[in-house]
């Protein structure tokens, strides 16, 4: 296999919207053909496997006509249920961080606003025990 024939393949896999059994198969089927007309033609270049086979976006969508719509509109509505349900996690994800960070953030405000607060004490005491031991 050559280097167009990686570049045909790897764009026909990610021209189908799902990849469940049935579609893996099909590229299965098609990946032997593409790979046994690569080796009959060993110079061939991605027009000539474009010519012989047809655009990857045109392969899956004739698979797509000639399949059964009720099974792939139940998928690509899993697979969009799928991705709002990373996308949420994600955001929650995000979420969790940026509450983390704020709480992490105040704590050392306060921290330092204590630090600041026992420094101001201690030379306040410095000096009051300076005043009482002078005379």
């Amino acid at each position: 296999m050559n280097n167009s024939t990686d570049i045909f393949l790897k764009e026909l896999r990610k021209a189908f919207p799902v990849f469940e059994d049935r579609e893996q198969r099909f590229y299965e089927d098609i990946e032997g053909s593409v790979c046994e007309f690569a080796e009959q033609n060993p110079e061939c270049t991605k027009e000539d496997l474009i010519e012989r086979f047809g655009e990857p976006t045109e392969i899956v969508k004739t698979y797509f006509d000639n399949a059964d719509s009720s099974v792939y509109m139940a998928l690509l509505k899993k697979a969009r249920y799928a991705k709002a349900k990373f996308i949420s996690f994600v955001a929650c994800f995000a979420l969790l961080i940026v509450m983390s960070l704020c709480f992490w953030l105040n704590m050392k405000k306060e921290a330092e606003q204590g630090m600041a607060n026992l420094y101001k004490e201690a030379t306040y005491e410095k000096v009051r025990i300076y005043e009482e031991d002078t005379p």
